[in-house]
């Protein structure tokens, strides 16, 4: 255990992972003796004679006399473990404080605690036994103030220009004080009473961030008041969302909200982007405000910013980070996953089950079901681990549905296996008769429909077969340069012989192989049985001049 060297400072080494306190080794005598000399003086300890282990805590340092590289570093890069050093010059100057008993402020602590617990008893005793006598109304107003009602129901609209004073007993200590507020009020008669509760305990507010999307203090309202009240909004995903400083914040609970009374104690905490204030004022009126609404005993705005996140795209390490860096509060890794799989996740998944249905339904509508399937590996290669295989409806370019297939869970081919189980879903489960089903030209797939579902019409994408053909094509660039110049047009030309064919297998060929004779300036030949021309307008001079023909 490593203790700090100053005199009346009992800092030790096991606090140093809480209370972020460094311990610095003393100088070297021989290198630095003025230095050393300095450091051993502030220690005020008589004969002192500092040993190998002998070591002062960063608490006597100012900031001046650290690296502010280190600093930065560390004000940067919060998760990360910054060593921050001392400057070579650097000696303690900062002031010590007085020796203070710590027995004394724990006996003071001790009788604060009795004497709030016999000042409860006292209050509880003077409700219960003594009648309120009649007192004069006094007008007084309160700008901005908010305060609980207990006769008055939630729909009541405050309305009205009339002025009426209400007149209550609020008993503090054992004393009766008389309270008056002024209200805007139409032709009802209200009755106020003020939150007399003084437990004062603050175990309520934990700061444990693994349950910041959950409060359990069932105490916390909102209050409304006055002509011009602000409502909770029904649509809370509709409310707007702002950034505030704490210095500006606080200006608004100086003052106590029910008597307008001065403050005597504030205490404030966070729970994940959740700040929530507690005052006290001279009259004991407790008052708790929370930055979040809640639903259902939940922090909504945590959950809201949790599935934004998820729902954007932006990773949560790059969002932890541009917090840290403002110094704004957010919410830690463990509560983003439990905010995802408690919310977001289920949410999204309603959502496409209920998409899924709705495509599944507008497809059996129609007379012929025309699908095309693809698989998407994450990762290049023979390495992949997972295999997305999406369905596409052909005339409305929706997806129909998804499977993704993991290596090790099943055997064979991943996007073949997940092919099938689409498949399989889509005409049992879903009762789905696909008449045309489009693929690549996989030869598992290809085995699989032809002998499985002889019933489906397979066909190729042209968009993978162009593909496949643009990279044979770009083997031709070194050896037969002219023949790769001719690329764009040979593509060109299988997209509009696949259009064009009208589903004849047979024009489908020779209307591509066409191309070999017009890249060759020859655009009439009698070797097909169909198509024996081009079917382009004839060619001028300066054109067929310009072209780039292969001999």
């Amino acid at each position: 255990m490593t203790l700090c060297s100053v005199f009346n400072c009992n800092e030790r080494s096991e606090k140093q992972s809480s209370s972020g306190v460094h311990f610095h080794v003393f100088p070297c005598r021989s290198k630095s003796p003025t230095r050393f000399r300095s450091w051993v003086n502030y220690c005020k300890r008589k004969n002192f004679n500092p040993g190998n282990g002998a070591r002062i805590c960063s608490k006597h340092f100012k900031s001046e006399d650290y690296n502010q590289s280190d600093l930065l570093r560390q004000q940067l890069m919060p998760n990360i473990k910054v060593k921050v050093k001392l400057n070579t010059n650097a000696v303690p100057t900062v002031p010590q404080n007085k020796p203070c008993s710590t027995s004394n402020s724990s006996n003071l602590s001790e009788r604060e605690k009795r004497k709030r617990k016999k000042e409860k008893k006292e209050i509880i005793s003077s409700i219960m036994t003594s009648t309120p006598k009649k007192l004069k109304p006094s007008f007084r107003s309160f700008e901005n103030s908010e305060c609980k009602s207990s006769d008055v129901d939630d729909d009541d609209d405050v309305e009205g220009g009339n002025l009426v004073a209400i007149t209550n007993e609020s008993f503090v200590a054992g004393k009766q004080n008389e309270i008056s507020i002024q209200c805007e009020l139409g032709s009802e008669v209200l009755k106020s009473h003020h939150d007399l509760s003084l437990n004062l305990s603050l175990d309520e507010f934990s700061t444990s961030e693994d349950e910041s999307f959950e409060v359990y203090d069932e105490d916390i309202e909102v209050l409304q008041t006055g002509k011009n009240a602000i409502r909770k909004s029904k649509e809370i995903e509709n409310d707007s969302c702002y950034i505030v400083f704490w210095e500006s914040l606080s200006i608004l609970f100086t003052r106590c909200h029910y008597c307008n009374a001065k403050v005597e104690n504030i205490h404030n905490y966070t729970k994940g982007a959740m700040l929530a204030v507690q005052t006290i004022c001279e009259n004991r009126h407790i008052f708790k405000w929370t930055s979040q609404p809640l639903s259902d005993k939940r922090l909504v705005g945590n959950i809201l910013m949790g599935a934004a996140l998820t729902l954007s795209g932006v990773l949560f390490n790059q969002m932890k980070t541009f917090c840290s860096s403002l110094k704004l509060a957010f919410f830690s890794r463990t509560v983003y996953d439990k905010i995802i799989n408690n919310y977001t996740a289920p949410a999204v998944k309603l959502i496409w089950d209920q998409h899924r249905q709705n495509n599944i339904n507008e497809l059996k509508m129609g007379t012929n079901i025309w699908l095309a399937g693809d698989g998407q590996f994450h990762s290049p290669g023979f390495c992949a681990k997972y295999c997305t295989y999406s369905v596409m409806d052909v005339r409305s370019s929706k997806i129909i549905d998804f499977k993704i297939t993991q290596k090790g869970m099943v055997q064979g081919d991943l996007e073949k296996i997940a092919c099938e189980l689409l498949l399989q879903e889509l005409e049992k489960n879903d009762e789905c008769n696909i008449n045309v089903f489009l693929t690549d030209r996989h030869k598992g797939i290809r085995c699989y429909i032809r002998t499985h579902h002889p019933n489906i019409e397979h066909e190729f994408d042209v968009w993978h077969l162009s593909k496949s053909l643009t990279k044979r094509l770009k083997t031709l660039e070194k050896n037969h340069h002219s023949a790769f110049m001719w690329k764009t047009s040979i593509i060109n030309h299988l997209w509009w012989s696949a259009q064009t064919c009208d589903g004849n297998g047979t024009v489908l060929v020779e209307k591509f192989t066409s191309v070999l004779y017009h890249i060759s300036n020859i655009h009439q030949w009698n070797d097909n049985e169909q198509i024996k021309k081009c079917e382009h307008d004839p060619l001028t001079d300066e054109e067929i001049k310009n072209k780039l023909w292969i001999q």
